[in-house]
């Protein structure tokens, strides 16, 4: 494979597996295997969900793009990820109240251990730069098996080519990558008891 094509293959894993994708569906993915759809005024709370935990942080990134408080679409500088990803907790933390609201013990457990990931995120995003598409993929990866019972352990290789995208665009290190990855095992750890 040639570097242009590698650095391609490396772009399209790094933006359509990233936390701005992969944070939704999992909401979505929960949504719907909780079944909590099947009382209809939560699908007004799952709106107000992706608005808390997704559509008001994606859209302060890109107000901070804009006034070039962020330098680019990866926030390479950790420093420049504190205002979003703060932003992006308040959410989850927020929706935590929404959650309960569905009346859905299940979907508020899962709810609460995604939200866990996240502050856990956010509290290391101050000190050290982790990876959150690792920690994002990997634990939406061991979600869905979990649901499944690991009939879709096939998907492996996506979590590899995000961390690989984020490694060969040097965005991360190879330990900023297993400290994400580990956060999410960790926190799914907790979810597998």
């Amino acid at each position: 494979m040639t570097n242009f094509s590698k650095a391609k293959l490396a772009h399209f894993f790094s933006k359509f597996f990233g936390p701005p994708v992969i944070l939704p569906l999992m909401l979505v993915f929960l949504f719907l295997e909780t079944r909590a759809f099947e009382a209809g005024v939560n699908f007004f709370y799952l709106g107000i969900l992706l608005v808390l935990c997704w559509l008001s942080p994606v859209l302060f990134f890109a107000f901070s793009l804009k006034k070039g408080w962020i330098d680019d679409i990866d926030a390479t500088k950790k420093e420049q990820r504190y205002a979003t990803y703060s932003l992006g907790g308040l959410g989850w933390f927020l929706g935590l109240g929404v959650s309960w609201l569905m009346n859905n013990e299940q979907f508020f457990r899962y709810y609460a251990l995604v939200l866990i990931l996240i502050l856990l995120l956010v509290a290391v995003t101050f000190f050290w730069k982790i990876s959150v598409h690792a920690a994002t993929v990997v634990f939406f990866y061991l979600l869905i098996n979990y649901f499944y019972h690991w009939s879709f352990f096939w998907l492996l290789p996506f979590p590899v080519l995000v961390m690989w995208s984020r490694w060969y665009q040097k965005n991360h290190t190879t330990w900023q990558l297993v400290g994400g990855t580990m956060a999410a095992v960790i926190i799914f750890g907790i979810l597998a008891l």
